[in-house]
């Protein structure tokens, strides 16, 4: 048989002699090169030396250097462009910011509830202390 079987790899062509597939690798057999599993990876200069990533789950696997959609790099440890690193993940810019904006809203319009119960639930005749209640509600609406 001139090709290797399945787990197997030769890097020099049919009738060679054919080598176990290392660890971290994935080999079809036939002609086929070995490639990163899914949880491994290896650089596109140096395609049979896989190291397993820090998190598996960013490195695809199936070709040298492929990695998850939101990094890139030596085992897939940085963050592309226009994300950021946040714990042990790349999260897309504004992702958290959005989150904070949406937590002030909340805050001032139970703020303003609070405000707004505490000012006509007690007695008064100061048409003032409405009048300033009503501009501060309708500031809040703007924001």
């Amino acid at each position: 048989d001139c090709f290797c079987d399945s787990n197997f790899y030769t890097l020099t062509g049919p009738g060679t002699n054919c080598t176990k597939c290392m660890t971290g690798a994935s080999c079809e057999g036939g002609l086929h090169e070995p490639v990163p599993l899914k949880g491994w990876w290896s650089s596109a200069g140096d395609r049979y030396n896989f190291l397993r990533c820090d998190n598996e789950g960013y490195c695809e696997g199936g070709a040298p250097e492929a990695c998850h959609s939101l990094h890139y790099g030596r085992m897939c440890a940085n963050c592309i462009a226009d994300t950021f690193r946040a714990g042990d993940e790349c999260l897309p810019c504004g992702a958290r910011g959005s989150v904070g904006r949406f937590a002030v809203i909340v805050i001032f319009l139970a703020a303003a509830i609070c405000l707004g119960v505490y000012i006509f639930v007690r007695p008064t005749d100061s048409f003032a202390t409405v009048g300033i209640t009503t501009t501060y509600l309708q500031i809040l609406v703007l924001y």
